[in-house]
């Protein structure tokens, strides 16, 4: 029988704070000779404010990050354009193009923006964004759904959260505060059974009608109450 082997554990990031099972094997494009790196090398040459395509980005001989660990960590290749303050090139046809067609800027609007920005600071005390399960259910009143974040940024919500310029949280993080608000539920439930009768705001006694204490006998054996 083979001995039971441990299992292998995550180690998060110090500075991009993502959890990698190798983390000595982890190059962090958030590491400041790395960053400045790729604030130099993403901008397009032939067109101010955007991001090279991925395709030319690929094309580099030994770049010094690869282009798998920018869109783990930002999600996507419009997550890292975000990151480093650009946009991608909009596609030729397609859903970019009818966008711009109907004047609609893409990425986030301001509602959906101060909406994740709420929430992070409600859920999460502002240390990290509400993951995609918390948007849908605790926004409310915001333009967009987390579906239609998704599309703008590649069908990633860790893009969403880093266009937002808030951090995805990690598993752990996140089990973490749904564990809390269901003990908080959890206390408020227990406190709300445990109300004595005397603080109900009205008296069990003076449930129901008002009768005469001596009830009346019928003649078929019955027995009638008179009612005040």
């Amino acid at each position: 029988m083979a001995p039971n082997r441990a299992p292998m554990k995550h180690l998060q990031c110090p500075t991009c704070k993502h959890m990698f099972r190798q983390l000595t094997l982890h190059i962090c494009p958030e590491e400041p000779p790395i960053a400045a790196w790729l604030a130099e090398t993403l901008p397009s040459p032939t067109r101010t404010g955007y991001i090279i395509t991925l395709r030319e980005y690929e094309a580099i001989e030994q770049p010094v990050v690869g282009a798998p660990v920018l869109k783990r960590v930002y999600g996507s290749w419009e997550g890292t354009a975000a990151r480093f303050g650009l946009k991608c090139p909009p596609a030729k046809g397609g859903r970019k193009a009818a966008m711009e067609k109907r004047g609609d800027p893409g990425g986030i609007d301001p509602a959906s923006m101060a909406e994740l920005h709420r929430l992070a600071q409600e859920l999460h005390g502002g240390a990290f964004g509400p993951s995609r399960s918390e948007y849908l259910r605790f926004a409310g009143g915001t333009v967009l759904t987390a579906f239609g974040l998704e599309k703008r940024f590649g069908g990633s919500w860790r893009a969403v959260l880093t266009a937002a310029g808030l951090r995805g949280g990690t598993r752990s993080e996140y089990h973490h505060a749904a564990r809390g608000r269901r003990k908080e539920h959890q206390a408020n439930q227990n406190e709300r059974g445990s109300l004595d009768r005397g603080d109900e705001a009205i008296s069990r006694e003076t449930v129901g009608l008002p009768v005469l204490p001596n009830p009346r006998r019928l003649a078929s054996g019955g027995v009638a109450w008179m009612v005040r």
